[in-house]
């Protein structure tokens, strides 16, 4: 088809798709706002029997069409590259990402490039709203099994402050981080970031913790009668 006929169908509200080739009405097409024309390459009928193909084989047991030995195709570069090389997604046919982790960060990266303001204006929306609250709620059931009236409860015993530092949330933080052991699920407390993160990368070692409160103490304060 020329470009002559491909442009007099764009005026016309017709888009081709990609599989079958057959011009159709641009509502017979999946909405993408970060594609050319805000529509998908395929139709949704095509999009359709795509899926379905792959359910099918997934209900079989079969391998998915593009996976083999371990390996998938990139739909951008036309390369075949590991498994692994491809961020996990449970809704896919086949569990993973159609890109590959690398090209999926450069289209992130053009993405946040082009629409910063807008992103820095939806991050201020949210934490200005009611969703921020019912989404900590969420959180502190899902992740902690944690009721938000005891996240309160402690909130309040320890008077809005860090367990640690005895410092208020941060100005860009709403709440202060639930602080529990990984082993076994129990919640020790409420800390901010910095506190919080700083445990995390002691790994939680009482050991590392005291060895770093020695160097310290020999380093910083120069005071040569402590030993490491």
């Amino acid at each position: 088809m020329s470009p002559e006929e491909r442009e007099a169908m764009t005026d016309q509200a017709l888009k081709i798709c990609s599989l079958c080739c057959t011009p159709k009405p641009k509502d017979q097409f999946e909405r993408r706002p970060d594609s050319r024309d805000g529509r998908r390459a395929q139709c949704k009928q095509c999009q359709s029997e795509r899926r379905g193909s792959g359910r099918r084989q997934n209900d079989q047991g079969q391998r998915p069409i593009n996976v083999e030995d371990g390996e998938k195709q990139c739909p951008s570069w036309f390369q075949m590259k590991p498994a692994a090389s491809f961020r996990k997604h449970t809704r896919n046919w086949d569990g993973v990402r159609t890109a590959c982790k690398d090209c999926q960060k450069l289209r992130d990266g053009k993405y946040r490039e082009a629409n910063c303001e807008l992103l820095r204006q939806k991050s201020r929306r949210y934490k200005t709203s009611r969703n921020a609250v019912s989404q900590r709620h969420r959180q502190l059931r899902s992740l902690y099994h944690m009721d938000p009236v005891e996240y309160e409860r402690l909130f309040t015993l320890q008077n809005g402050q860090c367990a640690i530092c005895g410092k208020p949330p941060a100005a860009k933080k709403l709440f202060l981080s639930v602080d529990h052991d990984h082993q076994t699920g129990r919640v020790r407390g409420l800390l901010c970031f910095h506190c919080n993160l700083a445990l995390g990368h002691f790994q939680d070692n009482p050991a590392f913790l005291e060895k770093a409160i020695a160097y310290l103490h020999h380093t910083v304060r120069g005071n040569p009668d402590v030993e490491l």
